[in-house]
């Protein structure tokens, strides 16, 4: 990607979405060399708006692999680790915005332990947890050739993909979201439909959160949390990854809002799924429920940060519920899982309360309609 172009999507995210000022504290986040060019932009704006602090470190998944390599040399890692992790708390705490910044590594190489992973999240979830509740943050991709290579484009094409994405006209979104957000807050009973997939469940009692470009970048979704205990039936989510594995598609079989069985593609897949299922008892259970309708996002890659904003799809994450929209789920994961109802991957319906919200991933209510793809891309 050009400078030119890593110039606007840096003002986007520093300026627009972290919205980063004289008082701001800011923790840059990169993963490795391919993502240094995107850091080093967004680092520039940061520097031009005055930001008070900025740390800036690569801190990717081969850096953790690397740290935990390196801690094996000390005579006592466990120490050193835990050590490493409390001076980053420490930081964490000073910070008021935070920025992470993807390459998708070579996540085979990449890849932890059981053991290994765990020991992470534990260590870690402390650090996570005060990045989540006490800064303003934001998670994305760089435009890399390893980011063109996982959406099986060309590399100028990835790019002009990823542009549109992030620079999609969110206010245009902004304005039509109200009456979604009014759907997901004030109804109780929701049904998802589709390939494999028969879900029934109901609402937690709190009030939807619409994602117009002020909370992620790309953006374009609204989420909510169902009822705990309320959910029951079978689904099919789409491929993606998580802790150092690929997984084609992912089965979830479901009762009283627990996660009863869970299969992927292969024998080896499913031991690694239920492992990360089995992180703690929140993590077989559903944190969050969302609609992606970013028009501009057509093509599910396998990576959750532009699939789960896929527009005709949905979203539910296994684990925490989000802060915004709590269900009293709590959990060390929060693994968002995609489910593509448009006509193109076998169809399937949304229907809360008895009324039918979208078929195929098209909305039906009029009220709705404005946030189809075709609405969205004419305005």
């Amino acid at each position: 990607m050009n400078n030119n172009d890593l110039a606007k999507l840096a003002q986007k995210m520093i300026a627009d979405t972290l919205k980063i000022d004289r008082e701001s504290h800011l923790w840059i986040k990169y993963h490795g060399s391919s993502s240094l060019p995107l850091a080093n932009a967004c680092k520039n704006v940061a520097e031009t708006l005055g930001a008070a602090s900025i740390i800036f470190k690569d801190q990717g998944r081969l850096a953790i692999r690397d740290e935990i390599d390196k801690s094996l040399n000390t005579g006592n890692p466990i120490v050193t680790l835990k050590e490493n992790a409390a001076y980053r708390l420490e930081q964490m705490k000073r910070m008021t915005h935070y920025l992470e910044i993807d390459e998708h590594a070579n996540i085979t190489r990449a890849s932890l332990t059981e053991e290994e992973r765990q020991l992470w999240i534990e260590l870690y979830s402390p650090v996570n947890k005060q990045r989540l509740e006490g800064t303003r943050w934001l998670i994305v991709d760089a435009p890399t050739k390893e980011f063109a290579q996982s959406c099986g484009m060309s590399q100028r094409d990835a790019d002009t993909f990823f542009l549109d994405a992030c620079l999609a006209d969110y206010k245009s979104m902004a304005d039509r979201i109200e009456p979604l957000k009014e759907i997901m807050s004030g109804r109780q009973h929701f049904e998802i439909t589709g390939n494999n997939t028969k879900l029934t469940g109901q609402f937690a009692d709190v009030v939807a959160v619409p994602c117009v470009g002020e909370l992620n970048l790309p953006d374009g979704e609204c989420f909510t949390a169902p009822l705990a205990g309320s959910i029951n039936g079978h689904i099919l989510f789409e491929k993606t990854q998580y802790g150092g594995h690929v997984f084609p598609w992912v089965y979830l079989e479901v009762e009283n809002g627990y996660i009863v069985k869970a299969t992927s593609a292969t024998a080896e897949l499913t031991i690694a799924l239920n492992s990360i299922l089995n992180t703690d008892e929140g993590s077989r259970q559903f944190g969050e429920w969302a609609i992606g309708f970013n028009p501009m996002i057509t093509k599910i890659i396998g990576n959750v940060l532009f699939d789960e904003k896929v527009s005709g799809t949905m979203h539910m994450a296994v684990g925490r519920c989000i802060g915004q929209t709590p269900n009293g789920i709590s959990s060390k994961i929060h693994w968002d899982l995609v489910k593509d109802q448009r006509e193109q991957a076998g169809g399937g319906d949304i229907i809360i309360d008895g009324e039918l919200i979208r078929r195929n991933g098209l909305f039906i209510p009029e009220c709705l309609r404005p946030l189809n793809p075709e609405s969205l891309i004419l305005n």
